[in-house]
């Protein structure tokens, strides 16, 4: 589901200010509240991007309701699904047109280790999600490395982008299970279910060692062959 910022009043008061819902506690619905906050100024690679849709993720109800054991940088502004228009950038950033239309990729990561360059960036020391590890898009802006815009598609709404699936960042986190598995378990395949809230990971290697047993009880011969030699697998 996703919701367009309300217009009116859209801007706080003082220019430097700006509205944007914030977490300063876990609890119900009135825990969220409407404030001015400072607005962000992109640094070097980075981009602001005035908010027109937010779409309502359940890590959103995590961070207002609170998950046991783990600890959130509170106050927080929620909000990882999002789409906007491109409003200012920073030095370094090129070829971007004032008021294009993007989507955000919530994932952040530093762009430089070893896991980000190898397309691992679930793995960097550094990464975050917007809206649990930094602010997120509740807001009238919000400020974010250039690498996480995504051209939103001629014709497509700001809600209807910010309702997407992000099937990058669950691809990328199947990924990560692979990678820490090692090549001690190359035949268990994390796989990324669809229509699934997260990522899914699904073992199938013990199929194949089922099969590779069965091959060497019957002297290496497949169950076809067994069975053309008159021998019938065992269970059938």
């Amino acid at each position: 589901m996703a919701s367009r910022l309300p217009r009116s009043p859209r801007r706080s008061a003082e220019p430097s200010k700006m509205k944007a819902w914030r977490v300063h506690t876990h609890g119900g619905p009135e825990v969220v509240r409407r404030e001015d906050v400072a607005m962000p100024e992109p640094g070097p690679m980075e981009v602001r991007v005035r908010v027109e849709a937010v779409g309502l993720n359940h890590l959103d109800l995590w961070v207002r309701k609170g998950v046991a054991g783990h600890k959130f940088p509170l106050p927080l502004v929620p909000g990882c699904d999002v789409a906007g228009v491109v409003d200012a950038w920073g030095p370094g950033v090129e070829g971007l047109n004032q008021g294009a239309p993007v989507l955000l990729q919530p994932g952040i990561s530093c762009g430089r280790c070893e896991a980000c360059f190898s397309g691992f960036d679930p793995l960097c020391a550094r990464y975050g999600i917007l809206g649990e590890t930094r602010d997120g898009g509740m807001a009238e802006f919000i400020v974010v490395p250039w690498a996480n815009l995504i051209a939103r598609p001629a014709g497509m709404t700001a809600e209807e982008a910010a309702a997407l699936p992000r099937r990058r960042a669950r691809r990328r986190t199947a990924g990560r299970v692979r990678r820490r598995r090692g090549a001690r378990h190359r035949d268990r395949r994390p796989r990324a279910r669809r229509g699934l809230g997260g990522t899914a990971v699904r073992r199938e290697g013990t199929r194949a060692r089922r099969r590779r047993v069965g091959r060497r009880a019957r002297g290496g011969r497949s169950d076809r062959g067994a069975e053309a030699e008159g021998l019938k697998p065992r269970g059938a």
